[in-house]
């Protein structure tokens, strides 16, 4: 999971670089921010495993479902 937040960490912060690069800093600045806190925006989204491989899949899915919105009939 660590390897998994330093990857999006620094695939944020070579975002926010080129994006104020190109003359867009408060975007840059609004990335540069999201890549600072990303180990807590995924710390509340990801489940971490606390037993079998199966349960753990089940709770994840359960959480994406929560998070999509639903449709209406």
């Amino acid at each position: 999971m660590t390897a998994f937040t330093l990857v999006i960490q620094l695939c944020m912060m070579n975002l926010s670089i080129l994006v104020t690069i190109n003359g867009h800093l408060i975007y840059g600045i609004a990335i540069g921010v999201i890549a600072v806190n990303t180990p807590t925006i995924l710390g509340k989204y990801m489940v971490k495993p606390n037993g079998s491989i199966i349960n753990s899949a089940g709770n994840t899915a359960r959480n994406i479902r929560a998070l999509l919105p639903r449709r209406r009939r």
